[in-house]
This record gives structure tokens, C-alpha cells and sequence, in this order.
């Protein structure tokens, strides 16, 4: 019982962390499980400050309510990130990774944000089995951002659907569909 309780808003079992409660910062390398989702957050939902992390979404949902500068998912400086199998909705940013490398983005649904996935100033990243969808400026957006691979992409319903902007060259798209 004491474990049990000890474990508190965040647990570790089994070598995972689980996120309980939102809004959440990773500052350690590590493998993490959403365990809760959330519904109109005011911030942005969980915010990684470490290298080395896997986020397994758990199939659950991240619901903003459409704050400027808030987003689902926030990765500056870092590499070697692996987020999946997550739904967010209704942030100015599904995800957003910025000066990154070896990030990878792995069945997701972003929809109903201003940007679905925002990459900048970032390479060598691999985003699969994207569905972006009711974004309202693009469902997702490269800028400054090269040699990544985005492969079974759907984009739905946004203004300008992909956006590969400003020196953001080698970059591979396979089985794109807007």
C-alpha cells in the first residue's frame, strides 16, 4: 500500500514513468505512459527538456483550448524523442519541435489546432502515420528543417495543408495524402 501511495501523481514501474495529471514537464531521459488525458488545458500539456525520452501517448487525449503559444507536445534543444500513439486537439500547436534531431512522431492525430506539427530549425527527424486534420493554417509546417522523413501522411481541412518553408531541403514524402 505504501508503494502504491508513494507512487503519487507520478509512478515509476517496471522501468516506465506514468504521467497522472497535465501539465507535465520531462526533464530526465527515460520511458514515459500517459496515463490521463485532458480536456481544455490553458498551458502546454507536456513539455520535454531531456534527451533520450519515449512518450507512449497510451491512446489517450490532449485537449487545449486554443491558447496562442500553448501546444500539445513541446520539444526545443533536444534528440533522440520518440512520441506515439496520442491524439491532440485544440492547441496553437499539436506538437512543436524546434532545434531537434532524431525525433520521431509515430501515429498520431493531431486536429482542430492552428498548426498540427510544427518542425523548425530541426533535422533528421521521421514523423509515420500522421493524420492531420481540421488545423487551421496547416496540419503540419517545416521551416529551417531538412532531411526528415514523412511517410503515410493524411492532411485534412487546413488552409495550406503541408507547408515546407525557408531552407528546408533533402527532405523524403512518401504515400502523402492531402
Amino acid at each position: 500500500l505504501l508503494i502504491i501511495l508513494a507512487l503519487g501523481i507520478v509512478g515509476s514501474v517496471c522501468g516506465a514513468t506514468y504521467i497522472n495529471s497535465l501539465p507535465y514537464t520531462i526533464n530526465e531521459s527515460g520511458y514515459y505512459i500517459l496515463n490521463t488525458s485532458c480536456t481544455d488545458l490553458d498551458d502546454t500539456a507536456i513539455t520535454i527538456n531531456a534527451d533520450n525520452v519515449v512518450l507512449d501517448g497510451n491512446n489517450r487525449v490532449l485537449d487545449g483550448s486554443k491558447l496562442y503559444n500553448t501546444s500539445g507536445i513541446f520539444i526545443n534543444g533536444h534528440k533522440n524523442i520518440t512520441i506515439n500513439n496520442l491524439t491532440i486537439k485544440e492547441f496553437f500547436s499539436g506538437i512543436y519541435v524546434a532545434n531537434a534531431s532524431d525525433v520521431k512522431i509515430i501515429n498520431i492525430t493531431s486536429k482542430s489546432n492552428d498548426y498540427g506539427i510544427v518542425i523548425l530549425n530541426s533535422f533528421n527527424n521521421i514523423l509515420v502515420n500522421i493524420t492531420a486534420m481540421d488545423n487551421y493554417w496547416a496540419g503540419l509546417k517545416l521551416f529551417n528543417a531538412s532531411h526528415n522523413k514523412l511517410i503515410n501522411i493524411t492532411v485534412l481541412n487546413s488552409k495550406y495543408g503541408i507547408i515546407i518553408d525557408y531552407n528546408s531541403n533533402g527532405n523524403t514524402l512518401r504515400n502523402i495524402k492531402t
